[in-house]
């Protein structure tokens, strides 16, 4: 069984990477380090658009905003939330900003 699920995970840790690979080939998602971007949800912090293309070439960038999974983390991981926060990532923000915030507090179970 070990052989089949690792197989399995496998598969779906090379499409969600060569998917990343893509966007950044496109240069979607890049943001600079100093903006502190997260997956999903862009940057966090506000940052000046370079005045010059030497300054712009002199910034760092990364491309958290379309990484997708976590690898390691979801491996690795000791509970079931953490594994969740770690696979997906941009949908589990999507979800948690248009549909868990807005649904409402009190669940409608029959009792």
């Amino acid at each position: 069984m070990v052989p089949v699920f690792f197989a399995f995970r496998m598969r779906f840790y090379v499409a969600w990477i060569a998917a990343e690979c893509g966007c950044i080939a496109a240069g979607f998602g890049a943001y600079p380090v100093a903006a502190k971007a997260r997956a999903g949800g862009g940057p966090t912090l506000p940052c000046a658009p370079p005045s010059s293309l030497e300054e712009a070439a002199a910034l760092e960038y990364d491309y958290e905003t379309i990484r997708n999974i976590d690898c390691y983390g979801t491996d690795f991981c000791t509970r079931v939330r953490e594994g969740m926060r770690y696979w997906n990532m941009t949908v589990q923000w999507w979800l948690a900003q248009y549909i868990y915030k807005t649904a409402p507090t009190r669940s409608y179970v029959l009792r």
